[in-house]
């Protein structure tokens, strides 16, 4: 049987912008030793849109050398939680799991990660918290879990908490800019760089929305200019338009 040792749904996001300084804390804080309740295990909340799995994903392949194990695991529900649990035991080749009941089987893996030396977990899309009551595995130094969540009560989870904010000015303007294949000189381009501050404004600095605003000129506008025309045209069309090529 051939052992993966790095489950992860997502390829890494080429296009990826911002979030540098935010990814550093990420890294001090699951890597940090100092003594605290809930040492190498963070939540990043956040409001829906903001990020967080990208981010969570830009972590995985930006650390990829740091651990011997990566798993991935979507959570939406106690169900996907539990499926997920079996895909490790699958993915690691613990075949004498597979015959336990679903509940059985997820926390007979949670204690085999407690027993592994170097992992990281990754729980995208945990919101209803009380779904992990029992399995959640035990940390360590190479032991790190990461949850993405819409709930603020990180220490229901209970993990350390970390609020993704919405991008500044200047990261959204940059992200805009890579999505969209339109360079930007900000001295040569002044008129071209008030269009996408005006963009970014409007869409509230919100990646999700920007990242849809992008694949918009690409595919269709070709210009900032003619995007602002259709977005005030028809605001609710443009919303609705879903891009048939690169999703970021």
């Amino acid at each position: 049987m051939v052992i993966d040792n790095f489950s992860v749904p997502h390829e890494r996001n080429p296009r990826f912008t911002g979030r540098r300084e935010f990814l550093d804390t990420l890294k001090r804080k699951l890597t940090d030793n100092a003594p605290k309740t809930y040492n190498h295990r963070v939540a990043l909340y956040g409001m829906g849109g903001i990020g967080k799995t990208q981010t969570a994903l830009e972590y995985v392949y930006a650390n990829r050398d740091s651990y011997k194990r990566i798993y991935w695991i979507t959570a939406v529900d106690q169900a996907s939680l539990l499926s997920g649990y079996r895909n490790i035991a699958i993915k690691a080749g613990l075949t004498k799991l597979l015959g336990l009941k679903p509940m059985g089987l997820a926390g007979a893996v949670v204690s085999w990660l407690g027993q592994e030396d170097s992992w990281l977990l990754v729980l995208d899309n945990l919101d209803d918290i009380s779904i992990v009551s029992g399995l959640l595995p035990r940390n360590g130094p190479q032991k790190h879990t990461l949850i993405t969540t819409r709930n603020p009560n990180a220490l229901g989870i209970p993990a350390e908490g970390m609020e993704l904010s919405l991008l500044g000015s200047t990261d959204s303007i940059d992200l805009l800019s890579t999505l969209s294949n339109i360079h930007i000189e900000p001295e040569a381009d002044s008129a071209k760089l008030k269009e996408a501050a005006r963009i970014v404004r409007e869409l509230g600095y919100l990646p999700l929305a920007i990242e849809q605003a992008a694949a918009y000129v690409r595919e269709v506008a070709g210009s900032f200019t003619l995007f602002l025309d259709h977005y005030h045209g028809n605001q609710k069309s443009v919303h609705q338009w879903v891009s048939q090529g690169y999703r970021a």
